[in-house]
């Protein structure tokens, strides 16, 4: 080939460049090709790794399912049922819890407790009295419950016999009973005596304090806690101190 000129060899590279671009692949010929070659791969083979730019994204996706499979889960497990309208099965339950059962059984009413007078004088019957608590009492804080005592009445404090809270005796069987308020309690306070002219009284109720009064029925026993009540009552132009004993157990204890 040296003994060809110029031109000659200009032209020979013009028809080998003809002759070779018909054999070049089109366009998008490789894409296709490596999207053939990936199907006929294994599943497993053609997972590929994500780029950094696309974890963020992955990342919220992952936590969409998370949450999604959390609330199913709850849902089926009856944890998020009776919540909200419709939901009866809490209520019913709360219902059911209020009144607690009463571990002894209802009990028997502690005999009626008279009044006291704490100094001598003229006491008049208070019928259509209106007891009132001073704004100055001083009452005790009362917890929502308290322990009544059982206990064998042949071994035990006789009917009747009133007790200091300190005095209750030790290993006695105990069970705790819902209480009323003492304020609640001084509604109940009636004085007794003799009188001629049954004037109304002006009752106020000025302390309070728990005492514990003996109940005995059959062969049992109890030591039931109660107000002891004290106040002053006026009749007229006269005012007598006095002392009274009402329940400190609610309602509900009793028979």
């Amino acid at each position: 080939m040296s003994g060809l000129d110029d031109n000659g060899m200009e032209e020979l590279e013009r028809q080998l460049d003809a002759a070779f671009a018909s054999t070049r692949p089109r366009r998008g010929f490789e894409d296709e090709l490596w999207q053939r070659l990936d199907a006929k791969r294994p599943w497993w083979r053609r997972v590929r790794v994500p780029v950094p730019g696309a974890l963020p994204a992955l990342g919220g996706l992952v936590g969409v399912l998370l949450v999604g499979f959390l609330v199913v889960t709850l849902v089926s497990s009856g944890a998020l049922r009776g919540h909200g309208p419709g939901g009866a099965g809490s209520a019913t339950t709360s219902a059911g819890s209020a009144k607690e059962a009463l571990t002894f059984g209802a009990l028997p009413r502690p005999p009626t407790a008279q009044a006291q007078q704490l100094a001598p004088g003229a006491a008049a019957q208070a019928r259509g009295a209106v007891p009132r608590v001073s704004d100055t009492a001083a009452l005790p804080a009362v917890p929502p419950r308290l322990p009544v005592y059982r206990y064998t009445a042949s071994a035990g404090p006789p009917n009747g016999a009133v007790l200091e809270q300190a005095s209750v005796p030790a290993g006695l069987e105990t069970a705790y009973y819902p209480t009323r308020l003492p304020a609640d309690a001084a509604g109940e306070v009636r004085t007794a005596g003799p009188s001629a002219r049954s004037q109304p009284a002006d009752v106020t109720v000025i302390s309070a304090r728990i005492v514990y009064v003996a109940v005995t029925e059959g062969s049992v026993g109890y030591l039931e806690p109660e107000y002891e009540l004290s106040g002053t009552q006026k009749v007229g132009e006269t005012t007598t101190p006095f002392a009274v004993r009402v329940p400190a157990l609610a309602a509900d204890a009793f028979r």
